[in-house]
């Protein structure tokens, strides 16, 4: 994938208003369960319930579902123009921050699946996670596993959009 400027990222992605989200996280934090109730409040549509192959073509970011799924077994071989990543971290509260581009080149090389098994790896993940976090809408959800997670990231996008 690095040849190719592509890298893998450990997410589970939904379709919304034609524009993938990403919502990244170590596993057991609630990537499935946040996008469930993404399904169930706004009968959006899965991406990919487990990786994701994030990449820039034409000075447009993309999304592509892959078949390395997870336990979901929910992916679409597509790609889908990429709107937004979102680190989710479990809280005693609901909330989104916008991250700095330092702080998103950070935590999207940091759930990278592509490998970094030499500097030259490391170095080409952390240019591709730059090119795609200079051009993305990159935050942090602090969350509960509820329905209102879900609602606070849907408002936090809609009023990005509106900008």
């Amino acid at each position: 994938m690095q040849q190719h400027n592509r890298i893998a990222v450990h997410s589970a992605s939904i379709i919304y208003n034609d524009n993938a989200y990403v919502f990244s996280a170590s596993s057991g934090v609630g990537k499935t369960t946040h996008t469930n109730f993404w399904k169930s409040l706004y009968d959006i549509e899965i991406l990919d319930g487990d990786v994701a192959a994030l990449y820039k073509e034409n000075n447009t970011i993309y999304a592509y579902g892959l078949p390395w799924c997870g336990t979901s077994n929910l992916f679409q071989n597509k790609k889908v123009p990429l709107g937004g990543i979102f680190f989710l971290q479990q809280s005693c509260h609901n909330a989104v921050h916008s991250l700095s581009l330092f702080e998103a080149i950070l935590r999207l090389s940091a759930r990278c699946f592509t490998p970094t098994w030499t500097a030259e790896l490391a170095d080409k993940n952390i240019c591709i996670a730059e090119a795609i976090a200079e051009k993305t809408l990159c935050a942090i959800v602090s969350c509960l596993p509820n329905e209102e997670a879900a609602k606070t990231v849907k408002n936090f996008i809609e009023q990005k959009e509106k900008k």
